[in-house]
């Protein structure tokens, strides 16, 4: 049986700590901006639901156009940087930024720039606020990332993606 032992309100910041046969078994420091309601428990106590930002990157980028791996990793970091500068005054990419030591951000891939499309028409239709990042002057859509969002939220589109692999990494294995 898990029982709430303490909430300790100072600067803004809300730690829980749970009690699990006489030991803390588990203990979060949560901003309170960054935490939310999605259900109670049977001590009333608010579960953990974090703004989490996706960011889905073409898996073609590195071993079909033969892009520099870092290359790539700047193109998640444009598009990221723009869909927060898009959503800045949102509430909760507002929360977001406020908590800057507890982001977190979940890096997926699409096969080709043909699925990264389709994607952003289905989060669009979904009303889903996303950035889709074309790299100029090439005219290149290489990153889509979403504004910050409840992970209890998040479409199913997203949530079949799988996590964004180093395609030289995935050979080796």
């Amino acid at each position: 049986m898990h029982r709430v032992i303490r909430h300790i309100r100072n600067h803004n910041v809300i730690r829980c700590c749970t009690l699990r046969f006489n030991n803390i078994s588990k203990c979060l420091n949560i901003k309170k901006d960054n935490m939310a309601a999605v259900g109670e428990d049977n001590n009333d106590v608010p579960k953990f639901d974090p703004l989490v930002m996706h960011v889905v990157l073409r898996a073609d980028l590195v071993p079909g156009l033969k892009w520099p791996v870092g290359s790539v990793i700047t193109q998640a970091c444009h598009a990221t940087a723009a869909v927060i500068y898009q959503f800045r005054d949102d509430e909760e990419t507002k929360a977001y930024l406020a908590d800057t030591p507890h982001m977190r951000k979940v890096s997926t891939q699409v096969k080709d720039e043909a699925e990264l499309l389709k994607l952003a028409e289905n989060l669009k239709q979904r009303g889903v606020s996303h950035y889709l990042w074309v790299e100029q002057p090439e005219n290149i859509p290489t990153c889509l990332a979403t504004k910050p969002v409840r992970r209890s939220t998040v479409v199913k589109p997203l949530k079949k993606l799988k996590l964004f692999q180093d395609p030289k990494m995935a050979e080796a294995t």
